[in-house]
């Protein structure tokens, strides 16, 4: 056994620097005492010296909110520079602030309250600007943050970039871009849910403005009211940039040259992805990504078709491909190796899934929050991914006999399922695989499987106590932790006698007991 003090005394060490690095922050006033600290409902935060941010403005605080320049606590005088990211949050009931001439730096999202309707600066400030109530940086040129009741905004032709979050959440209507802005950065309009004109043309096309080239992750997510846009210049679409919005349909346009997975999940009123793009084709409303292989990248969640056979050209299935499509009921699967992470994840009517001897491996989230499925078939499966299956309406399933791998909380939330059985070449069942389910019936015939801590967890959450059977081979070895206290778990050994061999001189004492009282009676009958 390894000597314990090497180990004790670095942490001696350690704890002999921490002490050494911290005692010059208080005398500085950055102590722990002070690190934070609130004067009149708003929350400060200590960055260094005697400078700090504005972190937190207190939901209570109404109507208008003078930031000082210098505030002072126990004696040390600060001086305001910053303000952090969330000082001013959604549930704010400020209607405006101004923004103090010593402020040099405003973080993404610092400013997003509910209820502003103007953002005013000191006029000595050398960094920020207001025009019409909206916040302006750098002389006029990056667009920082608009009031949350701002429903219309002219963006001047000065204006090359929109921070991140610069209209999070608000209440924006219209929008028209005159500036050389080349980036919708990522959560720009993200939960904008009354944006309907977005540089709107006399015909009604919403038209991203020549300029962009990139549109980032998240940049329209929840904007439920833009039907249409044009996507004009734009090479590059991020991840869920166009999530939950209320397109009805999209051109995919020559300039795009990236697509990233999930750009448009969750926009129930998409009917079908239109295409000039030969790196992005669109079949009958469904659009591909052909690089090297072919795959099906999405799958409009608004297209009213109840049964798809994926063709066998479309080599991958994207991740979210399918995620939250309504109409789906029946899907076949042809020649695809593996159903990528969450490709049908909440398809709230898919009913039943049919994969062919091809497909090898279910990706984590693949089905999960498929309600309505009842059953797959997948004869040449080897391997599940977390929550594959999770939330979904399966109630018995036989896995076929190549299934190697099921990972944790596969089977999580199917709260039909009463039982699973698999076969003879399973390796690893993973943690909760069953957790708050009705599994009463669990068989497993391989011999070299490996039981995770908690597999058989069967109760718990909102379910009533558990009463579960695992059958499965003699010699497997079962971890003592294998199911929680909300499970009673009866285990049986396939391959065990009725009457053991170490029962044997028991059972012989028996029987010549019963030999001898039956002898006896006759002997007395006699």
């Amino acid at each position: 056994m390894k000597s314990p003090w090497p180990l004790a005394i670095i942490v001696i060490v350690a704890a002999a620097s921490a002490v050494l690095i911290t005692f010059p922050a208080e005398a500085d006033g950055g102590d722990s005492e002070t690190d934070i600290f609130t004067i009149e409902g708003v929350e400060y935060e200590v960055l260094f010296d005697h400078y700090v941010a504005v972190s937190l403005v207190d939901l209570n605080l109404e109507g208008h909110l003078n930031i000082p320049n210098t505030v002072e606590y126990e004696g040390t005088t600060y001086t305001v520079t910053t303000i952090g990211t969330l000082a001013i949050p959604m549930g704010s009931k400020l209607t405006s602030v101004t923004i103090p001439a010593n402020v040099t730096k405003i973080e993404s999202g610092a400013i997003v309250g509910g209820e502003l309707e103007s953002i005013e600066v000191d006029y000595e400030n050398p960094i920020y600007e207001s025009v019409d109530g909206v916040l302006y940086a750098n002389g006029g040129t990056t667009l920082v943050s608009s009031p949350a009741k701002k429903t219309s905004v002219a963006v001047s032709t000065k204006v090359t970039e929109i921070e991140q979050r610069a209209f999070y959440s608000g209440s924006l209507e219209s929008i028209w871009i005159y500036g050389n802005v080349s980036i919708i950065q990522s959560e720009t309009f993200a939960n904008c849910r009354h944006l309907r004109e977005f540089n709107m043309t006399m015909d009604g096309v919403n038209t991203m403005p020549s300029s962009v080239l990139i549109i980032e992750d998240s940049a329209f997510s929840n904007c439920e009211s833009l039907q249409n846009i044009s996507l004009n210049n734009v090479r590059t679409i991020g991840m869920y940039a166009f999530s939950n919005t209320g397109l009805e349909t999209i051109n995919i346009t020559e300039a795009v040259v990236n697509v990233a997975d999930g750009a448009f999940i969750g926009c129930q009123n998409l009917r079908y992805f239109e295409s000039e793009n030969e790196f992005y084709p669109a079949e009958e409303g469904v659009l591909y990504e052909k690089r090297s292989i072919l795959s099906l990248k999405c799958y409009p969640a608004g297209k009213t078709d109840e049964s798809l056979t994926i063709p066998a050209e479309a080599d991958t299935i994207s991740p979210w491909a399918f995620s939250g499509c309504s109409h789906l009921k029946n899907v076949k699967i042809l020649d695809q190796a593996e159903v990528s992470y969450a490709a049908f994840s909440e398809c709230s009517s898919l009913e039943y899934v049919y994969m062919w001897d091809g497909v090898l491996y279910i990706d984590a989230m693949a089905f999960s929050g498929c309600s309505a499925l009842k059953g797959f078939q997948a004869n040449g499966l080897v391997g599940m991914g977390m929550l594959a299956f999770s939330e979904t309406g399966l109630e018995s399933v036989v896995f076929p006999a190549t299934l190697r791998v099921v990972m944790d909380a596969v089977f999580m939330g199917c709260i039909n399922m009463v039982s699973a059985e698999f076969g003879e070449n399973l390796e690893y069942l993973g943690g909760y695989a069953f957790y708050h389910t009705q599994l009463s019936e669990v068989t497993i015939t391989s011999d070299k499987v490996e039981l995770a801590p908690g597999c058989m967890n069967v109760g718990g959450y909102d379910t009533p106590k558990a009463h579960t059977t695992l059958t499965i081979q003699k010699g497997v070895e079962v971890p003592v932790d294998i199911a929680n206290e909300d499970t009673e778990l009866v285990i049986i050994r396939i391959g065990d006698r009725p009457y053991p061999v170490e029962n044997l001189p028991v059972v012989g004492l028996c029987i010549a007991i019963l030999v001898g009282i039956i002898y006896y009676f006759r002997r007395v009958r006699t």
